[in-house]
């Protein structure tokens, strides 16, 4: 009864309770204070015993209890009684019982009209309705399930309703239906109140005249807690190893692949719960081709990686520049023509910056031949290198593109399609693939990297990175080169040309790749330049510099790619590092798109090859180096371990 008291006066502290309501309220206080409903059939028996039952208010001896700690009043301690003084008392526990629920009706039916009066009033809840018309909306659409017809409302000073305020009770319900009904339309009303909240102003903004208070109703995603993400990624998992045909199996490992790229942290829990395993033995013994691809998939977004495909880690660099990249086309082709083996079947891990992103993704992942690609160079380069001087000039001025931007977006789409940067990762001969950018809206410049991986539980890289967008984005941020054409926003990060600050991204290729093979020692290192053009010496002096040649200087200072070629053979060991970096006959710009130009950048690379020939075949021996047998047993086994144990 005290509790009860309590309730009621926080719900409506300082008010008169209506006197209907406070009647059944009296009634049922005294109910609990008397204990008239408490009646035990069972307890009466002539057996002495000291055992003491606990009841809903207090503990209650047994009727033929001697014990001096708790006497009853209601329950007589001389003996036992006849059988139809245990008739009379369990009728009386009947209609105690029946009393027990119309009080607790009344009661309940007291506090929804209560609490559907105290919705109707802006005073109370002045963030459910934002005007007369919203407030009449939502009595219609909240009050009719109530059961409840509409009161006066709390906030004009009336102290209640009358009687009218109640609906009619339903006599064809049972106690516990009448709760369940009640129960459920108060979530019906908590769930209305979750989806309709008003955009509170700012106590330091000025208010509008002719502005009207605008409600969101639903449409709003739910924002789930750590722990009941963490459930959820546990479930997704679980449902992952109950599914047991292809198609359901398909689609959990799809669903669990979407959860991991929107809840990274998710990636730390399956790994505890020993994701990787599961999936490896999926890989290893299904039959279904879909499933083992996407199985392949989920095992990238885990951090799993598999063995080297030699004795160490193979890794290939392609330097930025345009359309120069005709010049890596070409050694490439030289190099498979040697080795007899694709492109994507000689490197473990293969990234590119600017054009070298675009040769990345088409050769590494997606297995694209060398004269396809030069097909598209050609193509695209027409394409998007075609531009009026008034029209370019214009634009550059306007949005610091000479270009069209759009020229180009529409050329990468129609080449790569709706594929994402995950997809690559799907065929099993597929090398780990990046695509190097720069982040400029950052405190500092730092490259980004647009993996087909996700970097191991617990390991943490030098520069961004993500693998959640599609190939054409990722090309589009990484060949974004000021001047030519216009910055690219991806999720509030602007990026532009990588060649900015990593125009060889060899250094940031062996850093990635230590971070997945950090038990595996290089084996080779293959780096191929956009190419370099050396103008005949001047016998004339030249005077102070102007400021167009500064300008020049800074720029060509930014993007060298020599000093991170200095370097890195310094620190590599002889015979592992391997730079191809040709010759040009003529200066060419990186956005030339002439037949005749390109023509001629083939036979400069091909005339390099043949000056440097003994480079060349250390670097196809350096390849062709296959794993060892006690590399490969090694293999085996952390295999077996991993998918058994």
């Amino acid at each position: 009864a005290p509790t009860l008291g309590r309730f009621w006066t926080e719900l409506e502290p300082g008010r008169t309770p209506f006197e209907p309501r406070a009647c059944a309220k009296r009634t049922l206080a005294a109910m609990f204070r008397h204990r008239a409903w408490i009646a035990r059939s069972n307890g009466c028996t002539a057996r002495r015993t000291n055992r003491v039952k606990k009841g809903t208010c207090m503990q209650l001896v047994r009727r033929n209890s001697t014990s001096k700690w708790l006497p009853n009043p209601y329950w007589s301690s001389k003996g036992t009684t006849s059988a139809a003084e245990r008739l009379q008392k369990r009728s009386r526990l009947v209609s105690g019982a029946f009393s027990l629920a119309e009080n607790l009706s009344a009661f309940l039916d007291g506090q929804i009209q209560r609490a559907s009066t105290a919705l109707r009033s802006r005073a109370a809840l002045p963030s459910l309705f934002s005007a007369d018309s919203g407030q009449k909306r939502g009595q219609e659409q909240i009050f009719p399930r109530l059961g409840v017809q509409e009161g006066r409302n709390l906030a004009d000073g009336d102290g209640g309703s009358s009687d009218k305020a109640v609906a009619p009770a339903r006599s064809d319900l049972s106690l516990g239906d009448f709760v369940r009904a009640r129960e459920a339309e108060v979530e019906n009303v908590l769930a209305e109140l979750e989806v309709s909240q008003k955009r509170v102003p700012r106590e330091d903004s000025k208010p509008q005249a002719d502005a009207k208070t605008v409600v969101e109703v639903a449409g709003r995603v739910p924002v789930l807690s750590q722990s009941e993400m963490d459930q959820k990624t546990r479930h997704l998992l679980k449902a992952v190893v109950v599914a047991t045909s292809a198609p359901s199996q398909l689609a959990r490992l799809t669903e669990l692949n979407d959860h991991i790229l929107s809840c990274p942290r998710s990636q730390c829990i399956l790994v505890k719960e020993r994701a990787i395993a599961h999936l490896l033995r999926l890989r290893q013994y299904s039959n279904n081709a879909a499933v083992v691809a996407t199985a392949r998939e989920t095992l990238a977004l885990l951090g799993h990686v598999d063995p080297p495909k030699g004795r160490g880690i193979r890794i290939l660099a392609i330097d930025g520049g345009g359309t120069k990249g005709m010049l890596a086309i070409e050694i490439l082709r030289q190099l498979e023509l040697s080795t007899g083996r694709r492109v994507f079947e000689l490197f473990d891990y293969v990234a590119g910056v600017s054009t070298g992103a675009i040769l990345s993704f088409l050769l590494a992942g997606l297995h694209t031949s060398l004269d396809r690609c030069e097909s598209l160079y050609r193509r695209m380069s027409l394409q998007v290198f075609t531009q009026n001087a008034w029209w370019g000039t214009g634009r550059l001025v306007w949005s610091h593109a000479y270009y069209d931007t759009s020229h180009w977006v529409t050329a990468l789409r129609e080449v790569f399609e709706d594929k994402t940067v995950l997809e690559t990762a799907r065929h099993h001969c597929s090398p780990k693939v990046a695509a190097v950018s720069v982040a400029v809206n950052r405190p500092q410049l730092r490259p980004f990297v647009f993996r087909n991986y996700n970097l191991p539980s617990r390991v943490e890289s030098h520069y961004y990175g993500s693998c959640k967008y599609q190939v054409w984005q990722a090309i589009r941020a990484s060949g974004a080169a000021p001047g030519y054409f216009e910055e690219y926003e991806l999720d509030g990060i602007v990026h532009q040309d990588g060649g900015l600050m990593v125009n060889n991204p060899t250094a940031v290729a062996i850093h990635e790749a230590k971070l997945l093979w950090p038990r595996e020692h290089i084996q080779c290192v293959v780096s191929l330049g956009g190419g370099r053009f050396i103008p005949a010496s001047q016998d004339t002096p030249q005077g102070l510099s102007s400021l167009k040649s500064k300008v020049l200087k800074v720029i060509e200072s930014a993007t060298d790619t020599e000093a991170v070629h200095t370097t890195v053979q310094d620190l590599l060991p002889p015979g592992t590092y391997f730079r191809f970096n040709p010759y040009l006959s003529e200066h060419v710009t990186l956005d030339e798109s002439r037949a005749e130009k390109l023509d001629q950048l083939k036979q400069d690379a091909q005339m390099y090859l043949r000056r440097n020939s003994d480079k060349f075949n250390s670097a196809i021996g350096c390849l062709g180096h296959q794993r060892g047998f006690l590399q490969r047993l090694e293999d085996w086994l952390r295999l077996q371990v991993a998918i058994k144990w």
